[in-house]
């Protein structure tokens, strides 16, 4: 039996499964899905018997398409929410469900063929093994059968390595040329932004009690130094890119023109509509303690130790001065639950790739 699936998620963009991939798998040759305009379908059919079902499964009233966004710097104060994400279970956008069934039949099959492959693996050493013994002992019978053990055991081995290099899933974004043009341009202002000097996941962020700390500092940001690529998800095939943002204390993030991809591991992954995505832009003006980057601006010097003007307190020995540096920093969040952070070292880098994802974001809701 063959089964056929098409759904639509964005105006314009397509999601196609070919054969090629999934038919070896999981069993489902053909599947594709298709995301348009005028909702989301499931199409299932049986070819030779003329039997075919279409059957719309999304909520026309329940989506939400509101995106915040902050062209300008005006959002100076560290956030006091931790920055971490919710249960994947929950991130995953409603009218995604059904594709992320299909990936979790994927990454099942993917770990069967493992399985048989390092079995394989196990049995091609002992007739190996028992071959070479067989030599020796010259017995003429059992070396015949040990090697064609091993001849049949090798074919075995590599058939099932191609069925889990096959194993994913082919997926064809056929965009309109708006779209494709503004995540092409998006593309390009994420590769600007992953030649900033640093890049940094925010983690947790703790008050204090600058009365008591002496500090300008409104609180102290846990923070973990990463860097940016364009990796794709092993699962997946398409003639995309992902923009990819590592995750420190979470699911790393892949941005495909569709959807995002929320990953920690196989079992523990969410699809996130796109048009959900909320983004906020913030001129972070940061007391660098550290090395200072190379692309970042001093706007200022501050005291370690300071009075609530701001001045030297004089009481402490040895008092020195801080720099200020201007960071961009991108907080992207659903309702649904991600709540993820990033700063940067280049201001300028940061709001030209906001504005980008946030054009691109606009364009898709159209």
């Amino acid at each position: 039996m063959r089964f056929k699936r098409r759904k639509k998620i964005l105006p314009g963009v397509y999601l196609n499964f070919s054969g090629s991939g999934i038919s070896t798998t999981i069993g489902v040759p053909g599947a594709s899905v298709n995301f348009g305009r005028n909702g989301t379908y499931l199409n299932t059919g049986i070819p030779g018997t003329g039997l075919y079902n279409r059957q719309r499964i999304d909520n026309p009233n329940n989506s939400r398409n509101t995106t915040s966004y902050n062209p300008s710097p005006t959002k100076n104060n560290i956030q006091t929410s931790p920055f971490s994400s919710g249960n994947s279970d929950r991130l995953t956008s409603n009218s995604l469900l059904d594709l992320k069934n299909t990936f979790i039949e994927c990454y099942s099959e993917r770990r069967e063929l493992i399985s048989e492959i390092n079995k394989t693996k196990r049995d091609l050493i002992l007739y190996q093994l028992l071959y070479f013994l067989s030599v020796i002992l010259i017995i003429g019978l059992i070396i015949k059968k040990f090697k064609r053990n091993i001849i049949e055991t090798k074919l075995y081995k590599d058939d099932l390595i191609n069925q889990h290099e096959n194993c994913v899933i082919n997926i064809d974004l056929n965009i309109d040329h708006t779209l494709e043009s503004k995540f092409n341009t998006l593309t390009n202002k994420y590769q600007d932004l992953c030649s900033c000097s640093k890049i940094w996941d925010l983690i947790s962020h703790t008050t204090q009690d600058q009365r008591v700390t002496r500090s300008s500092a409104t609180g102290t940001i846990e923070r973990k130094q990463i860097n940016l690529d364009t990796n794709s998800i092993n699962i997946i095939n398409s003639r995309f890119n992902p923009l990819k943002f590592a995750n420190a204390n979470g699911g790393d993030m892949y941005i495909y023109p569709a959807f995002l991809f929320y990953f920690q591991n196989e079992n523990n992954f969410a699809l996130i509509d796109i048009r959900t995505l909320e983004i906020s832009l913030v001129n972070q003006q940061f007391m660098e303690e550290e090395s200072i980057p190379s692309d970042s601006t001093i706007v200022k010097y501050v005291w370690a130790k300071s009075n609530a003007d701001g001045s030297q307190d004089k009481r402490f020995k040895n008092n020195y001065q801080i720099p200020v540096c201007q960071y961009g920093r991108i907080d992207l969040n659903t309702t649904s639950g991600l709540n993820e952070s990033y700063m940067f070292s280049d201001y300028n880098k940061t709001h030209f790739f906001a504005n980008a994802l946030y054009s691109f974001i606009q364009q898709a809701k159209i």
